[in-house]
């Protein structure tokens, strides 16, 4: 088997690899991929926490983005609700004047029919101006 040899790049003559020669070569190589192994696995751990910090960032902002599709959730429901009370409420409000209308007429048909014997309800009597009644 035959030694190993380089090429003098300048010279362009062939230069045998000794043990003596060698070692230094290679000592410096492994120093050199050693430093390259270290400086990737810190560039590698660098990102790896970079990744976790945006991680971690992205899964606050999804909590408060589901905070708020929460409260505008309850505030759709409490729009609905409004608008379905305001509805319930109008109708009522419509039948409790149809019921005091025709208590009116009820009443002004009874006072027509009994005059002065009927007994005034003073919440349908009709209210007089001020000078009218002598105050």
């Amino acid at each position: 088997m035959s030694e190993p040899t380089i090429t003098c790049p300048k010279c362009k003559s062939e230069i045998r690899l000794t043990e003596s020669l060698a070692a230094p070569l290679l000592e410096q190589t492994r120093v050199e991929f050693q430093q390259r192994l270290s400086a990737k696995d810190l560039e590698i751990t660098r990102r790896e926490e970079a990744v976790a910090k945006s991680t971690a960032e992205l899964e606050q902002q999804r909590s408060a983005i589901e905070i708020v599709e929460r409260f505008t959730e309850m505030n759709e429901d409490l729009d609905r609700e409004r608008k379905a009370m305001t509805k319930m409420w109008a109708k009522r409000e419509q039948q409790i004047q149809a019921v005091v209308t025709s208590t009116a007429g009820l009443y002004g048909d009874l006072q027509g029919i009994a005059g002065k014997a009927m007994i005034e309800i003073e919440a349908l009597e009709m209210p007089l101006l001020a000078d009218e009644r002598g105050s």
